[in-house]
């Protein structure tokens, strides 16, 4: 019954640090107690939060899973319009990988070499979406 709502923290918590990888929990968290970050280290934060943004859905979607059991038709509407809804912004993320759209995330202007970060977290939003998709077809058959 917790784990949607565990699921949804874990994925606030990466948002968090995806947006705000130089803040003062992050660097607590990762034990880095230095003033000002490079650039390494940032990528690498923000890569730790889509992680745990990933990790999130995953759970919030098995829990899901566990309090709607029974109901396949429901569990396949969601899994699937959860796993459309993942291709298409992955797609959009590949096609569109300028900075703009990401501003709202937090991040800069000034970060042009960030486009392959945006196409990485793309490519994984589209396997993300893909298994959700073919792992939906396995509700209605229950």
């Amino acid at each position: 019954m917790y784990l949607p709502l565990f699921g949804l923290l874990h994925m606030i918590v990466g948002f968090l640090l995806f947006r705000h990888p130089d803040a003062d929990p992050s660097r607590w968290f990762s034990r880095n107690h230095i003033d000002d970050l490079n650039e390494k280290d940032i990528i690498n934060l923000k890569l730790k939060g889509l992680i745990l943004v990933l990790w999130g859905a995953l759970m919030a979607l098995a829990g899901v899973y566990t309090l709607l059991k029974g109901h396949g038709q429901i569990l396949f509407t969601f899994s699937l319009i959860v796993g459309l809804g993942a291709v298409s912004f992955g797609i959009y993320a590949i096609k569109q990988p300028n900075i703009k759209w990401m501003r709202s995330l937090g991040v800069k202007e000034q970060d042009h070499d960030i486009t392959w970060f945006i196409k990485l977290a793309g490519i994984i939003l589209i396997i993300f979406g893909t298994l959700c998709i073919l792992l939906s077809a396995q509700h209605l058959f229950v």
